[in-house]
């Protein structure tokens, strides 16, 4: 593959993991990989394309989404047998790229940028219906726990109340959309991994952190809280086991 692959030439105008997986796309149908054969690991790859590895893996869960390889825990990414011999090659829809949704860490990036600070605002301004709130998204977080349930609404209900308590109806619109992308195809892979018992344990103790910090209105401790919890969350996507180094 090495400097032959090439992205799109305007990457500002399209997703970068989506220039990537449609360069190793090309890669596949002419042939440098063929049915069956293995792509290269996460970091080679990185540093071929020059893009960094969480790109690579975005790229890569996008085509195993599409059906253009398979991710085979502890052992690699390998190439499907290829059904048609057209390739999209920068050609995706805005349909497309409204159901494949944004890449995960860009989506985490986005919320290191914003939630911190909307947990700081909440512990100047909440008010005692939103730690109830707050409280009762917490218990349905613990419910799913202990029922493995398939969903994290008690996650999601905690952090738009948390906007809610910040006291900018913006900011609670803003908090819904990002996580409107966690509903979409590209964090499908990750929904098995996130939802382990030991991970969602973690996320009931990060948030009973964030919550305390806000019931006492430590506006301090409630942004280190939130930051914290999101970079535990950033950690653990990272080390989703969907491809071997």
């Amino acid at each position: 593959m090495g400097t032959s692959l090439k992205l799109n030439d305007r990457p500002g105008e399209r997703r970068l993991y989506r220039s990537v997986a449609d360069a190793i796309e090309v890669e596949i149908h002419a042939g440098t990989y063929p049915p069956g054969s293995k792509l290269p690991t996460e970091r080679d790859l990185s540093a071929k394309i020059g893009v960094s590895r969480t790109t690579v893996r975005e790229a890569l869960i996008a085509l195993e989404i599409a059906g253009l390889i398979r991710i085979r825990m502890g052992a690699g990414v390998f190439v499907n047998k290829l059904e048609t011999p057209q390739v999209r090659h920068g050609n995706e829809t805005e349909t497309d790229a409204e159901q494949e949704g944004a890449g995960p860490f860009a989506l985490i990036d986005a919320r290191l940028t914003i939630e911190p600070e909307i947990a700081a605002n909440a512990a100047q301004r909440r008010t005692d219906a939103d730690l109830v709130a707050l409280q009762e998204a917490i218990d349905r977080m613990v419910a799913e726990y202990r029922n493995n349930a398939d969903h994290e609404s008690g996650d999601r209900d905690f952090h738009l109340a948390m906007a809610k308590a910040s006291g900018n109806m913006f900011l609670s619109g803003v908090v819904s959309d990002l996580f409107h992308q966690t509903e979409l195809t590209l964090w499908s892979i990750f929904q098995n991994w996130i939802r382990q018992p030991h991970h969602r344990l973690k996320w009931i103790e990060d948030h009973k952190e964030v919550l305390a910090a806000v019931k006492a209105q430590d506006r301090r401790k409630a942004r280190a809280a939130m930051r914290r919890h999101l970079q535990n969350v950033d950690a653990t996507l990272k080390r989703a086991p969907i491809s071997a180094d």
